[in-house]
């Protein structure tokens, strides 16, 4: 603007000095020239603008994210079983309830969920899976055969969920399972992506 702006004083200086009127007409030239091109760069970003794939986000409003912890050892795990964790770290959007160990989804979007969990003192197997409405995500496996034989199983997912959409653990496989919920061993988070 403030170009426009001495381009027009720079005419009018011209013009009042008595120049001749090739200088009026170059300067003319060049002021319709830059009026054009800020036209066409307006226009750009007017277009870039309204492109769906130009994603704008608020600062408040779209943050969701949960993380949680079992904090005591969890024994006769049944097939089918959701695992309620029970020590909420985190829990922006107010999805998770410790009450049923579900997530309901507050935000429609792609989400990421992680799960660990620890099995270990006799031998035995925890299987654990992901679910979403009801269908299996994906799942994780420990198999101990010693006795003092710790291991650590787990897993990651990404997808779209909608809005009241469920998300939780749940036991399969294996009846009468173990879990342990001592020193941060077992967890289960997500996060909105976008």
């Amino acid at each position: 603007m403030m170009k426009f702006i001495y381009l027009l004083v720079s005419l009018c200086i011209t013009c009042c000095c008595g120049n001749s009127m090739q200088s009026v007409d170059n300067i003319s030239e060049t002021l319709t020239k830059r009026m054009l091109d800020m036209e066409r760069k307006f226009q750009d970003l007017e277009t870039r603008c309204q492109k769906p794939s130009v994603r704008r986000r608020s600062v408040t409003g779209e943050h969701v994210a949960f993380s949680t912890l079992l904090t005591t050892n969890q024994i006769h795990i049944g097939i089918s079983q959701t695992i309620k964790f029970d020590k909420i770290l985190l829990n922006d959007g107010a999805g998770y309830s410790k009450n049923s160990g579900t997530f309901t989804v507050p935000i429609s979007g792609v989400y990421m969920f992680t799960y660990f969990f620890g099995h270990g003192y006799n031998p035995g197997q925890i299987w654990l899976e992901l679910m979403h409405n009801g269908q299996k995500v994906n799942a994780g496996v420990t198999d101990t055969f010693h006795t003092n034989q710790d291991l650590q199983g787990g897993n990651t997912a990404i997808i779209r969920a909608q809005l009241g959409d469920e998300i939780w653990m749940e036991s399969f496989h294996q009846n009468d399972a173990t879990l342990y919920g001592i020193i941060g061993f077992t967890s289960f988070s997500g996060f909105l992506l976008y």
